[in-house]
């Protein structure tokens, strides 16, 4: 999808996108990037007022409703992504777009005069972090990056089993790129569950943006 829905009247705007996130959630995950900046259009100007909830047939009432209709098993990811782009509102949407999920943990680390270096975008968009830690560490050594932990955790044979094939699963859906992306996703979704209250059901002046 291009971003022709720029231009488009909210109306058709809010159909568009919302058309395009079901098709990610349901079948071929978007780039990571291209669901934060479509859902903060949502978001910004308030498309979601525009998208019929199919739980009573009336407009959805909320961002938080919208994203819960329109990617129910995908929620936390429009979430993340969303609030990735937002906190780089100084690199251009086109590079944004082809920055992989894994480094946008990087790119906040740096510094705007850093990170709007064409050089340090486009070793960004080559999609391997280490790379882009290496080219930060060589050529802007006063550049603070925060360094990986791991997290070591006792399981048996029968769990570590079940641990593997669901980051398999998760992996084979094409959401995230890595065992730890999968690993920080589960704990972003267990977050999102604060107080056991349903997203449906959670009031609008309750969600950041709601």
């Amino acid at each position: 999808m291009n971003p022709d829905y720029l231009k488009l009247p909210d109306e058709e705007a809010a159909q568009a996108i919302t058309d395009h996130i079901k098709q990610w959630d349901a079948e071929e995950p978007l780039r990571y990037a291209a669901i934060g900046l479509m859902t903060h259009q949502v978001w910004k100007r308030m498309l979601w007022q525009h998208v019929i909830d199919p739980a009573n047939g009336f407009p959805c009432r909320s961002f938080a409703r919208w994203v819960r209709v329109t990617a129910p098993a995908g929620y936390s990811t429009v979430y993340a992504a969303m609030r990735d782009v937002e906190a780089l509102p100084d690199v251009p949407a086109a590079d944004l777009a082809q920055i992989p999920q894994s480094n946008f943990k990087t790119l906040k680390q740096l510094s705007t005069a850093v990170r709007g270096d064409e050089k340090v975008l486009a070793v960004a968009k080559s999609g391997r972090t280490d790379e882009l830690v290496k080219y930060i560490q060589k050529e802007h050594p006063a550049q603070h990056i925060e360094a990986d932990t791991f997290l070591r955790v006792p399981l048996t044979e029968t769990q570590m089993a079940d641990v593997e094939d669901a980051i398999k699963k998760a992996m084979d859906s094409g959401r995230c790129d890595s065992r730890s992306q999968v690993i920080w996703s589960w704990a972003v979704e267990e977050l999102l569950k604060t107080d056991a209250t349903p997203l449906e059901d959670v009031d609008d002046k309750d969600c950041a943006h709601a």
